[in-house]
């Protein structure tokens, strides 16, 4: 009759044992979710901020490459003007020399 009470208190603690390791296992896999959940959210974000950032490097160095053409671009129209400034002065010159004859 003891030994019958030892067996069943001891299927009934084994079956404890089972359940708690279950709900453990259970709760660790809901952890690891959790925490997997986490990470990837957290490399999204970095995802998006590198992206950002990357866009505004490119704003940045397109500004700077637009204002560079501006100046090119004027110095050389300043350029071409001087150099249309004398040819045209040279021919005026030659012109009135050749109407005052």
């Amino acid at each position: 009759m003891e030994l019958i009470k030892k067996i069943k208190e001891t299927e009934a603690k084994a079956q404890q044992m089972v359940t708690d390791a279950k709900s453990s296992v259970v709760s660790d896999e809901e952890k690891f979710q959790q925490q997997k959940r986490q990470s990837l959210e957290q490399a999204q974000q970095q995802r998006r901020d590198a992206i950002e950032q990357a866009v505004a490097q490119a704003k940045q160095q397109a500004q700077a490459d637009v204002e560079k053409l501006k100046a090119d671009a004027k110095s050389q129209r300043e350029d071409l003007r001087n150099a249309a400034s004398s040819k045209i002065d040279n021919a005026v010159e030659k012109i009135v020399n050749y109407i005052k004859g």
